[in-house]
């Protein structure tokens, strides 16, 4: 898309479907980029719930009825408050700048249930979770880089968690590529969500959660990770006794 035509077209989004942070209409249903060979795996809230003792890195997908709306980033570390990056969303912005500080959320940071509750304020039909198993250490690196930023001497180069509105998918791609190389390879940027959605398909996430509508979660693996569905013990021979 040229300059001048990405102008005019984000000018009319800002006008016309102030519901997200980017838009565009879907080539499928919510979760077009889901690969058919993953197993799934029908769960409940507490199957999805933070562990306190493993770190974590998610990132958040979310598709409204026509169009992808939002992409956000959370980061769980034992013993650490979780982190919740929501670049250019509206989560508690109306509490701002007490509950959010650069579009970290400081205070009560969502659980994925509490966040999939304000998702559906939003009239959205599909949220994609992308989960990766990380160290502490790597969750603290990251969480650094976002709570306090970069300046020009760091070897990434300068950044900050602030976003324009419209730029979330660009400002969680940039983030991954240039920080978290050891987790991930991510060499583009992606203005839209759903085409970030795609190239972290690609990454080899341990687990991707998706939740539709009013649908319980399911939880998607990929071969390589998820648990082997075990075959019931077959029947008992029957009898063939001639005993009375």
């Amino acid at each position: 898309m040229h300059g001048s035509t990405k102008i005019v077209f984000l000018a009319c989004c800002w006008l016309v479907l102030p519901v997200g942070c980017a838009y565009l209409p879907l080539p499928h249903m919510p979760a077009p980029h889901l690969p058919e060979s993953w197993t799934a795996t029908a769960a409940d809230f507490d199957a999805i719930a933070d562990r306190t003792d493993e770190a974590r890195l998610q990132v958040i997908i979310a598709y409204g009825q026509l169009v992808d709306n939002h992409a956000a980033l959370r980061l769980v570390s034992p013993g650490h408050p979780v982190l919740f990056w929501d670049p250019g969303g509206g989560y508690n912005k109306q509490s701002a700048p007490r509950t959010r500080w650069n579009d970290i959320i400081i205070e009560d940071p969502p659980d994925l249930k509490t966040y999939l509750a304000f998702r559906r304020t939003h009239f959205d039909t599909a949220v994609e979770i992308f989960e990766w198993r990380i160290t502490p250490g790597q969750a603290n690196r990251l969480a650094d880089v976002l709570r306090y930023g970069t300046d020009g001497s760091h070897p990434a180069g300068p950044f900050r968690s602030e976003t324009v509105g419209l730029f979330c998918s660009e400002a969680i791609s940039d983030f991954l590529g240039r920080f978290a190389g050891d987790i991930m390879t991510i060499s583009e940027t992606y203005f839209w969500p759903n085409e970030l959605a795609k190239a972290l398909y690609t990454q080899a996430p341990y687990r991707v959660i998706v939740f539709r509508s009013t649908d319980t979660p399911v939880i998607y693996q990929p071969p390589s990770t998820a648990q082997p569905v075990l075959s019931p013990p077959p029947a008992s021979a029957p009898s063939h006794s001639t005993r009375r």
